[in-house]
């Protein structure tokens, strides 16, 4: 069976190591990121990365450190882009058991992680690398009593309340509804129009203890950010939507960071993925999970 506990993290790719550096610092200047762990190429993991906290999201600035590996080109193939999500399961034997029962190939990396954590190839889940994990992330200050995420609601100007959504690109809303419904076994909390992204979304819950929002969204129109993200990509994860207590207010913190916004300010705004590395980050005061 599925059982999906709680997102761990979301990896973010940079080209090579001086891009992950700058991907570091925009998260640290903008968003106030808290570091908390360092990971360097081990046997099996071929990669650079650091753990970072925003309120209660952990986000990875990630590189490959060997693209003449197989994983290697797979991860730089998503240099600029959202790669990955990785949600807490209770064990690994029987969540891939249920995928290929559901015609899923899950892969292994190394045998090592073999009771540990797999990953699904892109091709067969809506172009997004989910992993799938037994363990905890290493030193992860989230689980320590004394630690909350208010400081970024109650201190910090973009007033984050939480993660309101993980949005998700697909050109078939239809296809990517009946696989969160029917291979990962989720709730459908309902469809909506998203003007400002020009798109057509269905949100889902996932997660018993720690629920959080995946929004599958299509394109309802040409031209826009979401179109041309599901013509170059094919889809994939699109965008981190977070909630805040105040969109104008966010708007002009963001505004003081020399950043480029796309949006009202009204109902949503956007970081320019051009000022984001290549991804999207929107605010909100909607709650898809209202």
């Amino acid at each position: 069976m599925f059982a999906p506990e709680k997102l761990l993290h979301m990896t973010h790719v940079a080209k090579d190591q001086a891009a992950r550096r700058e991907l570091e610092r925009f998260y640290l200047e903008v968003f106030a990121a808290q570091t908390y762990f360092e990971a360097r190429p081990v046997e099996g993991l071929d990669r650079d990365e650091t753990l970072i906290l925003i309120g209660e999201l952990c986000l990875i600035p990630q590189c490959s450190t060997d693209l003449n590996s197989e994983q290697g080109r797979l991860r730089a193939s998503f240099a600029g882009r959202f790669a990955q999500m990785a949600i807490k399961i209770p064990d690994v034997e029987s969540t891939d058991a249920h995928f290929r029962q559901h015609g899923l190939n899950p892969i292994c990396l190394h045998p090592a992680y073999k009771k540990i954590f797999f990953m699904t190839d892109p091709k067969e889940t809506l172009n997004i690398r989910f992993e799938l994990c037994a363990v905890e992330m290493p030193n992860d200050m989230r689980l320590r009593p004394e630690w909350s995420a208010g400081w970024w609601r109650d201190s910090h100007p973009l007033g984050i309340e939480k993660l309101a959504s993980i949005g998700t690109a697909t050109s078939d809303l239809a296809q990517a509804s009946r696989f969160y419904k029917e291979v990962f076994g989720l709730q459908q909390l309902g469809q909506r129009e998203i003007p400002e992204e020009g798109a057509s979304a269905a949100a889902f819950r996932i997660g018993s203890k720690s629920p959080f929002v995946i929004e599958a969204m299509q394109p309802a129109a040409k031209g826009t950010a979401l179109a041309e993200y599901v013509s170059k990509y094919g889809g994939g994860i699109y965008s981190v939507n977070f909630k805040v207590k105040s969109l104008s207010k966010a708007a002009d913190y963001l505004k003081s960071k020399g950043l480029r916004l796309i949006g009202d300010s009204k109902r949503r705004v956007t970081i320019d993925p051009r000022d984001a590395f290549g991804v999207t980050f929107s605010m909100v005061e909607q709650d898809p999970a209202a």
